[in-house]
């Protein structure tokens, strides 16, 4: 069948945001994702820091101290639920339901995705056959030469659902993300208002090449050396005991997302 429709032209008055600045625009003022700062997961917050292993042992260092983990947690900012959603799901009719709050100008929070845009074969057996979407009027804007990665929150491992993941060059596109999601068969329950569903990242895109050097050079071998034996002079105190700390004052760079 030919396709006689003319195409629509382009908007061409959409501009970027400034430097430094990402936009968060809502075309629909009753919508359901909400833009929030990063704030750390429950059980991060939950986590001591030193893990104490019992009499005569020697206390350890959890996850908590590793800044790495930390700045990826705080990294860019989430999309949350606005309402409170409940789930369930039929495993024997492979049935499943989303209730929530009453339908939004005729369209609910929460969408089907078919699930025939998605390869059932690569599915781990742990998510149901089935594909959503999760809704969003938010428009974004980045400066010149900025993207944005759309991912599931990072290190989010307490959800019940799985967001998948892309990439949005959000300084030229001028309509808001959906973003498919896959869930757990094992869950039934509510998801609660407040839930990060999404984190973005924006980023400035430059071309990248690759070089692998299967061997270092002599000066490359002394100085990683000299570096590691830097690093771990301090990992632990005089009594053995551990000694956070290390990689945060010599080597992060403290990153701000307001």
């Amino acid at each position: 069948m030919k396709w006689n429709k003319k195409p629509a032209k382009r908007v061409d008055t959409y501009t970027p945001s400034e430097e430094g600045v990402i936009e968060f625009m809502n075309i629909d003022k009753q919508f359901h994702l909400v833009p929030q700062k990063i704030s750390l997961p429950k059980w991060y917050k939950d986590m001591p820091g030193i893990k104490q292993l019992g009499p005569g042992l020697q206390d350890d260092l959890t996850i908590k101290k590793c800044i790495p983990i930390l700045d990826a947690l705080t990294m860019g900012y989430y999309l949350v639920t606005k309402e409170e959603y409940s789930f369930s799901y039929d495993k024997e009719l492979k049935e499943s339901k989303f209730i929530g709050p009453a339908k939004i100008m005729n369209e609910e929070p929460i969408s089907r995705h078919p699930i025939t845009q998605i390869n059932t074969v690569s599915l781990s057996p742990e998510y149901i056959e089935e594909a959503f979407k999760w809704k969003n009027s938010w428009l974004i804007k980045t400066p010149p030469g900025y993207s944005c990665l759309f991912t599931h929150p990072l290190d989010g491992i307490e959800a019940p659902f799985k967001t998948l993941d892309g990439v949005v060059d959000t300084d030229n596109f001028f309509m808001p993300v959906l973003f498919p999601f896959l869930m757990k068969n094992s869950f039934e329950g509510v998801i609660p208002a407040g839930t990060p569903v999404v984190q973005i990242i924006p980023f400035k895109r430059t071309n990248w090449t690759m070089k692998v050097n299967e061997d270092l050079s002599k000066d490359l071998e002394t100085n990683y050396h000299a570096e590691k034996t830097f690093y771990m002079s301090e990992q632990y105190n005089k009594d053995g005991s551990p000694n956070p700390g290390k990689y945060k004052r010599e080597y992060r760079v403290k990153k701000r997302y307001t």
